[in-house]
């Protein structure tokens, strides 16, 4: 099922922030490792799932 499910995941490219190490999406910030800082990341999320519970 989990295989399934990841056909469904929306993926979008974002640079984690130098100073805070966070990413945004859709106007709300998730905080990343700090060894991330200033790299290029893919994130994959389900858009049709809560985003506020994380």
């Amino acid at each position: 099922m989990d295989a399934a499910l990841a056909f469904f995941m929306k993926r979008i490219p974002r640079t984690v922030d130098r100073t805070f190490a966070d990413v945004r999406i859709d106007n709300r910030f998730y905080r990343v490792d700090p060894k991330l800082r200033g790299d290029k990341v893919e994130v994959r999320y389900d858009p049709y799932g809560d985003l506020k519970r994380s």
